[in-house]
């Protein structure tokens, strides 16, 4: 439907804004690109810790990543907090398997 008072009412609230998604409804273009900026960033962080989660094995903390949208604070806090250090990075390797001699 399109209403003409509608689009008279945005020019007369938002001078020398004009509507980017159809008459009368009031998303600017700023708006837009927001939305979009906030799609890509959400999706880059819920990405990163669905996929740590799904490694790990933390069924959880996948489930709540999964289903809770914070715009990706509750993903970076996962990320930088609560994800399990993996083996490679918190064993140390023995002085005995560096050595220069071959093990026979």
């Amino acid at each position: 439907m399109h209403y003409p008072f509608m689009e008279s009412l945005m020019g007369a609230v938002y001078p020398g804004i004009a509507p980017a998604v159809g008459p009368g409804l009031g998303l600017t273009a700023l708006f837009v690109v927001f939305v979009g900026v906030a799609v890509v960033w959400t999706l880059v962080w819920k990405g990163l810790a669905l996929w740590r989660a799904a490694q790990n094995r933390q069924l959880g903390w996948f489930i709540a990543l999964l289903i809770v949208h914070t715009l990706g604070i509750l993903e970076i806090v996962y990320l930088l907090f609560f994800q399990k250090k993996s083996d490679d990075e918190t064993q140390e390797i023995p002085a005995s398997a560096v050595s220069a001699e071959p093990k026979e």
